[in-house]
């Protein structure tokens, strides 16, 4: 039996990567405004994909309840979710968590909250997604690994 915990030991839980890197941004975007446009059609256009990112992230969810494992990245994961949106993304939450920020950025009117979404997803990639992947095929092997060769990351 090997002492490491059943878990991918991720850098951080990643609403808190998206929330840190959106509370950075915002103090910027106060402190040093970078607006994209001045046109209130930006405002309903942010909410829209903020609302995408929304729905996405309550199928996504809905399927880690209907499949009875956990979304929590520090529980051990008891079953491999592949239906739902997980059909075309591995990683539908963090799709949904990208596309909130982009939203606020653009609802927001800053340029900031735009840019942050680069350093969001290399810190998403190195700290959560590559040691979420090795916890994964560790645990669930060839199953997983067919799945990861089926499904992209994204879309």
């Amino acid at each position: 039996m090997s002492d490491r915990p059943d878990i991918p030991g991720v850098m951080a839980k990643p609403p808190t990567i998206y929330s840190v890197a959106g509370v950075v941004a915002l103090v910027l975007h106060f402190i040093m405004p970078l607006p994209i446009s001045p046109a209130p059609v930006r405002l309903w256009i942010g909410l829209g994909v903020i609302g995408l990112g929304g729905v996405l992230v309550f199928f996504a969810l809905g399927e880690f309840r209907n499949c009875e494992t956990s979304e929590d990245t520090n529980v051990p994961t008891t079953m491999l979710v592949t239906r739902g949106p997980y059909r075309f993304s591995r990683n539908p939450m963090y799709v949904s968590l990208t596309l909130m920020l982009v939203g606020v950025g653009v609802a927001a009117n800053s340029w900031w909250i735009l840019l942050m979404v680069v350093p969001v997803l290399v810190v998403m990639h190195v700290g959560v997604i590559v040691r979420e992947e090795r916890y994964l095929e560790q645990k669930f092997g060839q199953l997983y690994r067919d799945y990861k060769a089926s499904v992209q990351r994204w879309f």
